[in-house]
């Protein structure tokens, strides 16, 4: 599963989209309150580039004004700004000056390489500062390049005196390296500059917790020989985080030896470096360690985790502990025993995939069934053939990825799919199809293309454009998408031209007119109350910070949007992501939300709008389960829990929002 929390669409129920904006107006007229709109955020909102709104106030004589268009600009991420912002940030002061900094960051996220040299200059001379907090935005901005040569100017700041800076330090290495990977598709991601990497393992180290969760995070991305040492250490710190960071980089390693530092992690206080240590270990090819006693671990992610690592295990009772997993009261780990065994007994274990499919209307375990048949092969084929023809589009879903895998993906069975009415399966069998070797790709996938016009189905367009970004008879769709009024399609589009050495076409299409309530004020933050079949979570929205996303957040909520709609994406130690009407990540409101990227960082219990590319967040959102420095900057905060964290910790895909309410 994808690392990150993409929504794949936002698309909603079958039969149209779900038209809300108007009531929006009428709510706000009932009130007696007309809409009074900031020409500053109605100029965020068009994405104007070059706007002499922005322009003007970011001259304004009021600091919060210029600040506030600041932001703005790092929001539109148009070229067209640096040298404005530039300018603020060498002359200004205070809270105008940081928003700068945040923002020439956000230009650097999207251009890379490309920013002009005067903002590289000018974060370089804020590295001089004697201001802690001024170092720090300039340190993020400069790792937001993306550029892994550029950490020698970066890992000194390793050594900093103040804790901020440390740990910004060890994070903008960590998008220095990492950024060309999630911006550009690099594979591998490109090396750090050798004393980048003593100094990652030097922080390792550091007295603070920040910093040291900061270079294990790092380092749990891609295996650094360096750090082995120092990481074993890890497994060992007070802090829960690192410990969990440790394990998961200890894991990268291929050293089948260091299953045996890890097994006592397999006993750690900590449900969530339990979980990761077996994963660890298994990885390692050290399954065989593993005590059998964790099949009775109170965490349902712990037996879950250990279903998956039994896999590859050959203890003698590996198959009778998976056969007792299977039985689990949890879906996760019936689900997880389910495909471990499937893979251990092949086509002998048809019979119970069969069974397990005909026997539950619970969606979760009968997507898994149809999943498990990738191991049983052709004799499996007739189980596929009944999930194309279940009533859940889930499961019908999953059968097309079956066909795909089964070298299927360009059958009729799949074409016929691409006019399906349902987003989920007309997004999957574009994704099946598009991997297929059918010569008439191109042509194929413009007619459904042309058919997915409009905000809802944003993300089947994108993955259009994605599966013909490198075939020959793919450039007249690829040209055409980079006129998409949607962002995150045209910046797919745009990265394929780009690829291709084409030129990128000007987008020319009429600004989006701004929702009704992007003009909502908030006398303070809203909580928000979501009791689910696992227990309550309590959210504090971020309105000062994100006031679009918590205007429509909120809405939704009064209009009971959420309730009974199921948690459709868990990934343990990660997220938990829901708010999917279709309940499959292909759903939404029917509008798209333009990002509000803002300074909060993403550490365990953030609420976050998932999305599938720039500007196409809806109705989805997501929690943080751990720190996850990589999301920011790239995903708006909006959200914050405050209480029922270890609800999060509990929630398992089909699980159930009862009901959410505006305290």
């Amino acid at each position: 599963m994808a690392e990150r929390p993409t929504m794949a669409s936002a698309a909603p129920a079958a039969g149209g989209h779900l038209r809300i904006l108007p009531l929006a107006l009428l709510a706000a007229l009932a009130h007696g309150c007309a809409p009074q709109l900031d020409p500053v955020s109605l100029e965020e909102h068009r994405r104007a580039e070059g706007s002499e709104v922005l322009l003007g106030a970011l001259g304004s004589e009021d600091p919060a004004r210029r600040a506030r268009a600041a932001l703005a600009m790092g929001r539109i991420q148009s070229p067209s700004y640096v040298g404005p912002l530039v300018r603020t940030a060498r002359a200004d002061q205070g809270e105008a000056r940081a928003a700068a900094l945040f923002a020439l960051g956000q230009l650097a996220l999207a251009s890379g390489p490309r920013l002009s040299r005067s903002a590289f200059s000018v974060l370089a001379e804020k590295l001089e500062y004697a201001d802690a907090e001024i170092v720090a935005l300039a340190l993020e901005a400069l790792g937001k390049l993306g550029e892994p040569p550029l950490g020698h100017r970066i890992h000194p700041f390793v050594h900093h005196a103040s804790e901020r800076v440390r740990a910004e330090a060890v994070l903008a290495l960590l998008r220095s390296r990492f950024l060309p990977v999630w911006r550009d598709g690099a594979d591998p991601p490109p090396a750090l500059p050798p004393p980048a990497v003593a100094a990652l393992v030097a922080a390792l180290a550091d007295p603070a917790e920040s910093v040291r969760v900061a270079a294990t995070a790092t380092l749990a991305r891609a295996h650094q020989p360096e750090a082995t040492a120092a990481l074993i250490e890890c497994s060992s710190d007070p802090s829960p985080w690192v410990r969990l960071f440790a394990a998961r980089a200890l894991g990268l390693a291929g050293d089948r030896t260091l299953s045996d530092r890890l097994v006592r992690l397999a006993d750690d206080p900590s449900e969530q470096v339990r979980a990761e240590a077996i994963a660890a270990i298994a990885s390692l090819g050290g399954a065989d360690l593993l005590p059998r006693a964790l099949e009775s671990d109170a965490g349902l992610h712990v037996r879950a985790a250990l279903a998956r690592a039994l896999e590859r295990s050959s203890a003698t009772w590996s198959d009778e502990s998976l056969r007792r997993l299977e039985r689990d009261a949890a879906p996760t780990v019936r689900a997880a025993a389910i495909a471990s065994l499937a893979t251990r007994l092949g086509a002998a274990y048809l019979p119970d995939l069969e069974r397990h499919f005909a026997a539950t209307s619970d969606w979760p375990i009968r997507v898994a069934a149809v999943q498990a048949t990738r191991a049983v092969g052709g004799e499996a084929r007739g189980l596929v053939e009944r999930a194309l023809a279940d009533p859940d589009a889930r499961v019908v879903a999953s059968a097309l990825e079956a066909l795909g895998r089964g070298g299927e993906a360009g059958s009729p069975v799949v074409r016929q799919a691409l006019a399906a009415g349902d987003p989920t399966i007309r997004g999957t069998a574009v994704e099946v199809f598009g991997r297929s070797e059918a010569p008439d790709r191109p042509g194929v996938l413009r007619g459904v293309y042309d058919a997915s016009a409009g905000e809802a189905w944003i993300g089947i367009r994108s993955s259009i454009v994605e599966a013909v970004a490198r075939l020959e008879g793919g450039r007249g769709l690829i040209a055409h998408a980079a006129q998409d009024p949607a962002r995150a399609v045209r910046d797919r589009a745009e990265a394929a031209l780009r690829a291709l050495n084409l030129q990128v076409p000007p987008p020319r299409f009429p600004a989006p007119e701004p929702p009704p309530w992007l003009a909502r004020r908030w006398a303070r933050d809203p909580r928000v109350r979501v009791e689910t079949t696992k227990g309550t979570i309590e959210i504090d929205v971020l309105a000062g910070e994100a006031p679009a996303h918590a205007a429509s957040f909120v809405r939704l909520v009064r209009e009971r949007f959420y309730d009974g709609l199921v948690w459709h994406r868990v990934v343990p130690n990660f997220v938990i992501q829901g708010g999917d009407p279709l309940g499959s990540g292909w759903g939404g409101p029917g509008y798209a939300l333009r990002d509000e990227i803002n300074r909060v960082r993403f550490e365990r219990g953030t609420v976050g709008m998932a999305h599938g590319g720039r500007d196409s967040g809806g109705s989805q959102w997501f929690v943080t389960q751990l720190p996850a420095p990589h999301l920011d900057g790239r995903y708006t905060a909006f959200g914050r829990v405050v209480s029922g964290l270890e609800v999060v910790d509990r929630i398992e895909v089909g699980d159930r929002i009862l009901r959410a309410r505006v305290d």
